[in-house]
């Protein structure tokens, strides 16, 4: 007799930014939202801010939460502010 499979539990999927209120985004939310609205591909951004490819593709993905270093790389990278990337707002603004 075969024993029955078990069902995969489904991981956290990253939500459709396009379908939110930008004031409720969370940390990852806001990586991804700078990378959009500078037209990057991961690729491009990962460059840009001089973080891995795989980094940016993880926390995207929910796998990890940006480091402070890596928000001190977007910082740099595309003068985002402080405020705005921990605790985000409507808008991106200085």
């Amino acid at each position: 007799m075969a024993t029955p499979k078990k069902k995969a539990t489904p991981k956290k999927s990253p939500r459709s930014l396009s379908k939110m209120d930008p004031t409720h985004f969370d940390i990852n939310e806001r990586f991804k939202l700078v990378r959009l609205t500078s037209n990057l591909t991961q690729k491009g951004f990962a460059e840009k801010t001089g973080l891995g490819l795989p980094y940016i593709k993880a926390i995207e993905q929910y796998k990890f939460t940006p480091t402070v270093a890596a928000i001190k790389m977007l910082h740099k990278a595309f003068d985002t502010p402080y405020h705005w990337i921990f605790e985000g707002g409507r808008d991106i603004a200085k």
